[in-house]
């Protein structure tokens, strides 16, 4: 039977050693993930993206839901669609970060806007 004697770690947590030549380098990591693995719905014309924020926003008064509308509008109006993404924190995995941190400050390709990407709860 061989005994693990070094570094004894439980499921709720992990350590990593990182080591770099360059003092200065940040330590970063990319990770690529698709959207629209996730619970997703598209919004593609002018009548979905009315029916949708009728349906999700009673109040016309609520300026956010307004600026969102009108950004959305403008992608659709220009031959793109709209992807409205669910994700739900069930502690762990993807989802979870994702739900806690958002996606405003994560790097998209070309031709991809953020409209509302805030995370937390």
């Amino acid at each position: 039977m061989k005994l693990k004697q070094d570094f004894v770690t439980n499921s709720s947590s992990t350590s990593f050693i990182i080591g770099r030549h360059n003092v200065d380098a940040k330590v970063k990591v990319e990770i690529e993930i698709d959207l629209e693995d996730f619970d997703h719905s598209k919004i593609k014309t002018m009548k979905e993206l009315t029916e949708y924020y009728s349906y999700q926003y009673y109040d016309d008064t609520d300026l956010e839901a307004i600026e969102e509308y009108k950004k959305c509008r403008e992608v659709i109006q220009k031959g793109g669609e709209v992807l409205i993404i669910n994700v739900e924190d069930q502690g762990y995995g993807m989802e979870s970060f994702l739900c806690n941190n958002g996606i405003n400050n994560l790097k998209f390709k070309d031709g991809i806007i953020v409209i509302k990407g805030d995370g937390g709860y």
